[in-house]
């Protein structure tokens, strides 16, 4: 089944609730023009600040609003934004499907985008929040990169996982299986980096 775009939602909410144009013209601050063109599908990629200002109103969980914006949505940099903001929603399945997303766009080069989303799974903000949240970052940057042959992001990604995992004992499996997979990429890691395996 498709998933509701946010012009569907928008004409659905107005319907529900029997409010006009106008009406929510002064519950959101956003132009009349602007949310009939979003309803009627004109607007298929509205920013992400106007979506923001719809979600307030929506009776719909904040991730299916997402999951509905990116049904039409591939400018990277909106992309990135989203990503931003949703990390902080504990949401990891929506963390993994707008990185990938990001990863995906056709605006960005491969490898600056995978440089880009591995340097921005070590930043403070994504540190602080969980560590599932940077696994599912890392887990897409490895997968991604499989796909398109960048094997040194494999061996990055993998390695910044293990390191995760090592020190969580309920993850032992897993982190045999990252340790096993990591020894193929070893030659695209630092000296120092494969001398964690030595210890």
């Amino acid at each position: 089944m498709q998933k509701k775009t946010i012009g569907d939602m928008l004409a659905e909410y107005r319907r529900n609730s029997g409010l006009s144009f106008s009406q929510l013209e002064d519950r959101t601050g956003l132009s009349r023009g602007v949310l009939q063109k979003i309803e009627s599908g004109e607007t298929k990629r509205p920013e992400f600040k106007t979506v923001k200002s719809l979600a307030i109103l929506f009776p719909y969980p904040y991730e299916e609003i997402i999951e509905g914006y990116l049904e039409e949505e591939t400018r990277s940099e909106t992309l990135f934004e989203i990503l931003q903001e949703i990390i902080q929603c504990d949401h990891t399945s929506l963390v993994e499907r707008v990185s990938l997303k990001f990863l995906q766009s056709p605006n960005e080069k491969i490898e600056k985008a995978l440089e880009r989303l591995y340097n921005f799974s070590d930043t403070t903000a994504v540190v602080v929040i969980n560590n599932e949240i940077r696994l599912a970052l890392y887990k897409v940057i490895a997968n991604y990169a499989r796909q398109c042959g960048e094997p040194i992001y494999i061996a990055k990604a993998l390695f910044k996982k293990y390191l995760i995992e090592r020190d969580d004992f309920t993850k032992l499996p897993q982190t045999y299986q990252s340790r096993e997979q990591i020894l193929h990429y070893a030659e695209f890691l630092s000296p120092d980096k494969t001398d964690t395996f030595t210890l």
